[in-house]
């Protein structure tokens, strides 16, 4: 495509200079002639004795030929080189026109023709007539040219050559830097080949060279992979984990299932507890799905929010006051420092709070105290659930977020839960643009924060 361009380039560039320039070359041919006419014009304004030397140093152009004829006396002034092409009867047939092809030069104005000496070679001729005091002198002048037909033999044949060169070069040059141009380009695609064939996500383009548009596409694909690589982690570990949330619960049935076979049918007791295992298991894994779909349906972006103004005070006065009469034995406390407006889901808010309080209440232990507060400032409105239970490890706080992660998790056994929650409370709180962190310290308790951006009526 480059040396397409180039070429059409060159072929019109060369025909507008070969229909041009011979042009232009006429028009300064002629102005040559012009010119000199004026000078010896201006000659014969100021002299009333002409002479052929006077004449000859006025023309001071060694290649305009004159003959000029004083009408008054009959004298005949003539600066010409060997024999001349100009003669009387090609110079009188020569009529005056008053169309486009005349020159002006001031009040006079002079017509030009093209016609051959005696060893054929191509002159520019024109005839003026000059008054000056009470003389009239007839001026015959004469230039040698090129023809056209010459003048496009030798320039049209040596630009020919030229333009074939240039197109040669083009092609070449086109075709290395297309090379270089689509490098990057061809790196792309056998990266992609390379990821689809082998399913490796690992492999990323090498970039350097100067930052134009191609580096960019290059970091942007790299960015891709990233993602990419992050993402399918994410599922297969996603995938494992629910693969071992579930292969639990599963083998508890099977076993219990087993035991029944044996010695359920004959003992009452047997049966009974193997039933309300059956039973735990089976709520277990009821919830484990639920939460399961709910993500699914979060990932998806398939679930509809009622978006509304909400007291997140209301809120919160309703869930700590619905745990209080559930949670006896646990001291909860809620201090409203702002009264703080948000526009929110109210049930998925709610369903919010419940999480960071059933975190608090299930990794605190018997006669835990949990702190509620609601605060704002200009543009945020929070809540913060604080306890004084466990609390996480530094290394741990990066991935209490992710799906099924449970800090400690040897201590943790004997702990329920699937570790979906927390998961769940981040996708509710980026639904509603907001942000969501925690602060902990081993043995000290943890504090669990979400802001909102706080409604302001206008």
């Amino acid at each position: 495509m480059y040396s397409s361009v180039v070429t059409m380039i060159l072929i019109i560039s060369t025909a507008i200079a070969i229909y041009c320039v011979p042009l232009v070359y006429q028009n300064v041919i002629s102005h040559e002639i012009i010119e000199a006419t004026d000078r010896v014009c201006i000659y014969l304004n100021h002299t009333h004795n002409p002479t052929e030397e006077g004449i000859k140093e006025a023309i001071s152009d060694g290649y305009v030929e004159f003959i000029i004829t004083d009408c008054s006396t009959g004298e005949v002034y003539e600066y010409i080189q060997g024999q001349s092409v100009i003669e009387y009867d090609i110079i009188n047939s020569m009529s005056v026109k008053t169309d486009s092809g005349f020159v002006d030069t001031g009040n006079k104005r002079m017509v030009f023709d093209i016609t051959t000496d005696f060893e054929g070679v191509y002159h520019l001729v024109t005839k003026r007539h000059y008054y000056t005091y009470d003389r009239e002198y007839i001026m015959l002048v004469s230039k040698p040219m090129v023809s056209i037909q010459t003048f496009w033999e030798w320039f049209g044949l040596r630009l020919g050559a030229i333009v074939v060169v240039c197109i040669i070069i083009a092609f070449i040059a086109g075709w290395y830097l297309s090379a270089a141009l689509l490098k990057p380009v061809n790196e792309i695609r056998r990266t992609a080949q390379s990821i689809a064939a082998n399913n490796d996500l690992s492999k990323r383009l090498v970039i350097d060279g100067p930052d134009d548009e191609l580096k960019e596409l290059s970091e942007t694909f790299n960015y891709m992979l990233d993602r990419l690589e992050e993402s399918f982690e994410n599922q297969k570990r996603f995938t494992s984990d629910v693969s071992h949330e579930l292969k639990t619960p599963i083998a508890v049935i099977n076993g219990y299932v087993n035991l029944i076979d044996r010695w359920g049918k004959s003992d009452p007791e047997v049966l009974n507890e193997s039933i309300a295992s059956i039973k735990d298991e089976i709520r277990s894994m009821s919830e484990l799905i639920k939460k399961l779909l709910l993500i699914a349906r979060f990932d998806q972006k398939r679930i509809s929010f009622d978006m509304e103004k909400i007291s997140v005070n209301d809120i919160t006065e309703k869930v700590v006051k619905d745990y209080s009469v559930v949670e006896t034995g646990r001291k909860i406390t809620y201090t409203p420092e702002d009264n703080v407006c948000i526009i929110g889901d109210e049930m998925q808010l709610e369903q919010l709070l419940r999480i960071f309080i059933d975190n608090a209440i299930k990794y605190s232990g018997e006669n835990c105290e949990i702190d509620i507060r609601i605060y704002k400032d200009k543009t945020y409105g929070y809540i913060a659930v604080k306890d004084n239970g466990i609390g996480i490890a530094k290394e741990d706080l990066p991935y209490v977020f992710d799906r099924f992660f449970r800090a400690d998790k040897s201590r943790n056994k004997t702990i329920e839960g699937t570790g979906l929650g927390l998961s769940i409370a981040t996708h509710i709180v980026q639904a509603h643009d907001g942000k969501i962190w925690v602060e902990s310290e081993k043995n000290k308790g943890s504090v669990f924060t979400a802001g909102f951006k706080i409604w302001n009526e206008i």
